[in-house]
């Protein structure tokens, strides 16, 4: 009975167990993880949606191909026109390249020539040869260093359509990076704002240059990743599972994606399940003892029914034939004599006269009792219970008792 209760406490409490494990891990991957991609991509997308908008004006702006073709002879005119963006709508640096000069304008004047064999101009070469109109990148700026910045660079076109230079704006991006640290800290999970060739532009604690194949587990998931506009994955991974979410950021041409190893509301619920399973054993140990105390009670006493006769309180002939053979076993195993005393009680006419009613039981212990006196040897049956026979009614004549043991013998 213990086993039982125990086995069926411990398979509720592990069905709930994994039942509850399953309920996050669905919240978790159909819910959680969407909802932080969703807030994550506004975040990025109010954070430099307004920088891309004003970049875009900036470029189609006619005073820059007039400029460009009057052959950039007034150089303080594009570093007083950078310098009023820049000071207008809070950025962070403004520059233009010119793709006839190649003179990198900013706002302190022209800083550089930009140059193929320079590996920190490689921006420059990639916008000059895209077929997109804009391009979103996280870099060093070029006029400090150790600054990282968030450049929307566009291409600026002549009335032909050909390539003149790049203009933009540049922010800077600690404040957007607070931003992705203070969600991987509230939700456990880490954030990657990728590129559609795959590589990772900003992630709190990636590695400069990390693609995402290099991420590990994402490898046989880049494609569906990169080119769906929301994709939900779950995988084994590791010890546990991997839960990923994607969104496309089309104003930036960035994918944010989400990755969660478990989920951390679950190891909450493995000290619920240490507590459900020692709820189970008090209780399954309470419930044994009640039993033993009333059920094993009755059980004793239905026993002693099935083996005592119930007027006389004598063994009956069940318990003669159980007691009987286990006596004969034992005299032959140990090689001794055994003494039967088998008493032949009549029942002519003046015994069940005088035995008749309620005194027959009580006369039926005193044999007993008679029986008993005569061995040495404790008796295998229960003592008689004997008690004052009551005088009986004045109408019913009952010869003494010698007269009745005269008849049993």
């Amino acid at each position: 009975m213990g086993v039982l209760l125990l086995c069926g406490f411990g398979a509720s409490s592990a069905f709930s167990y994994f039942s509850a494990r399953g309920i996050l891990d669905r919240q978790l991957a159909n819910t959680t993880l969407p909802l932080t991609a969703q807030a994550l991509s506004g975040e990025v997308e109010q954070y430099l949606t307004p920088q891309a908008l004003l970049s875009s004006s900036m470029a189609r702006n006619t005073f820059l191909e007039s400029w460009v073709a009057a052959g950039e002879r007034d150089q303080s005119a594009m570093v007083g026109y950078l310098r009023n963006i820049q000071a207008e709508h809070g950025a962070t640096t403004a520059f233009f390249v010119s793709d006839r000069t190649g003179r990198y304008y900013h706002l302190d004047g022209v800083i550089k020539s930009v140059s193929p064999s320079d590996p920190n101009d490689r921006w420059f070469y990639r916008v000059q040869a895209s077929a997109d109109p804009f391009e979103v990148n996280i870099d060093r700026d070029t006029a400090d260093p150790n600054r990282v910045t968030a450049f929307t660079n566009f291409r600026v076109l002549d009335q032909a359509g050909g390539f003149i230079g790049a203009i933009g704006l540049g922010i800077d991006v600690r404040e957007l990076a607070r931003e992705l640290n203070r969600y991987q800290d509230r939700y456990g999970a880490r954030v990657l704002l990728v590129t559609h060739a795959g590589q990772v532009v900003l992630s709190p604690g990636a590695d400069s240059g990390e693609t995402l194949k290099e991420v590990s587990g994402l490898a046989p998931y880049v494609s569906r990743i990169l080119n769906q506009p929301a994709t939900s994955l779950q995988f084994p991974h590791g010890e546990g599972q991997l839960f990923v979410n994607s969104r496309q950021i089309p104003e930036l041409g960035w994918v944010i994606v989400v990755l969660q190893q478990n989920d951390p509301s679950t190891a909450a619920l493995l000290p619920i399940l240490a507590q459900n399973l020692l709820i189970a054993l008090a209780v399954s140990a309470v419930v044994l003892l009640l039993a033993n105390a009333t059920v094993g009670n009755y059980q004793r006493q239905l026993q002693q029914l099935a083996i005592t006769d119930k007027l006389t309180g004598l063994l009956n002939r069940t318990a003669l034939d159980t007691l009987f053979n286990r006596v004969v076993k034992d005299a032959l195993r140990r090689q001794e004599l055994l003494a039967v005393i088998c008493c032949f009680a009549g029942v002519g006419r003046s015994f069940c006269c005088c035995c008749r009613g309620v005194r027959r039981p009580r006369r039926w212990s005193a044999v007993s009792a008679s029986a008993r006196s005569c061995d040495r040897s404790p008796w295998p049956l229960p003592p008689a219970r004997l008690s004052p026979l009551p005088h009986p009614p004045s109408a019913v004549a009952s010869p003494p008792i010698s007269t009745a043991n005269s008849k049993i013998s």
